[in-house]
């Protein structure tokens, strides 16, 4: 269990990329007092949770309206378990709040350098995420064909 708890919470990381976002979240609220950061801040990330809490509870029931199967997710994204899931993107969140409230002392501590190296590591790291999801789903579709 914990171990996909780490596995979910480090493809929501790769995904969600919170150091990389931070240059974005700064210029988009540069106009913005400090009270005004952090309620843009809070407001995205609750509204991102929310969207992704709505998909895993209401999960079951969007795969049998529009006839999906499982290995038809793997291959679009993969498939977690509800509660892990909500868990470790509401910890990402969290975490990505507090880099963008101290996005400026943490982009002039790291440097411009390093936050590309980071933000390319996570790319690489959400290629490969993507390409195990599909070769999972892919092996899913053949079992289930009878291959």
């Amino acid at each position: 269990m914990l171990i996909h708890a780490a596995t979910v919470f480090m493809g929501f990381f790769a995904i969600m990329n919170p150091i990389a976002n931070v240059p974005i979240f700064l210029s988009l609220t540069a106009s913005d007092d400090g009270n005004t950061r952090k309620r843009i801040a809070l407001r995205s990330l609750l509204l991102a949770f929310g969207i992704v809490a709505a998909f895993s509870v209401a999960g079951k029931v969007i795969f049998e309206l529009f006839g999906m199967t499982l290995p038809a997710l793997r291959i679009t994204g993969g498939l977690f378990s509800m509660s892990v899931t909500m868990g470790a993107f509401a910890l990402l969140c969290l975490i990505t709040y507090a880099f963008f409230l101290l996005g400026e002392r943490f982009v002039c501590f790291i440097g411009e350098g390093a936050l590309g190296v980071i933000t390319r590591m996570m790319g690489l790291i959400l290629a490969v995420i993507g390409t195990q999801m599909a070769i999972e789903g892919v092996h899913g579709v053949m079992k289930l064909r009878g291959y």
